[in-house]
């Protein structure tokens, strides 16, 4: 074999090494994508979507029954990004403890993010976006 045919040869196999090398990571990044995606989708609890545009949620109050929730926050019109504040309501109306799990990232304008899920138990609890500003909305849980 020539030095010509061996260099070509040799090209060959680096061609051939990183083209498998390139295949085998974008099918763990699209592996790693879809384990996301069922990871934020909880099929034991149920989702509520809630929709921001400016200055407001759409949906003004909730009533839930106790459980296990996941919430879509969508931001429909803001121009930037949005949050979700979920917290227990003390006595007075005003905002508890953040609810664990409950944080959802902060969609921008057209997208959506999911919450962790939320074992909710009776009671009152507010929510509200302090990025949007919204008021503080209650969610009632019997």
């Amino acid at each position: 074999m020539n030095k010509f045919s061996a260099f070509c040869f040799a090209a060959l196999l680096c061609t051939a090494a990183l083209a498998t090398t390139a295949f085998a990571q974008d099918k763990k990044l699209s592996d790693e994508k879809k384990m996301s995606d069922e990871k934020m989708m909880s099929k034991d609890a149920q989702v509520i979507e809630l929709v921001q545009t400016p200055k407001e949620f759409t949906t003004k109050e909730l009533t839930l029954k106790p459980g296990k929730y996941q919430f879509k926050i969508t931001n429909k019109s803001v121009d930037h990004e949005v949050g979700f504040y979920l917290t227990e309501q003390k006595a007075d109306g005003s905002d508890g403890q953040m609810v664990k799990g409950s944080n959802a990232g902060h969609p921008k304008k057209g997208e959506s993010v999911m919450s962790g899920v939320v074992d909710l138990k009776a009671g009152k609890y507010n929510y509200s976006c302090p990025l949007n500003p919204t008021p503080h909305y209650t969610l009632t849980v019997r």
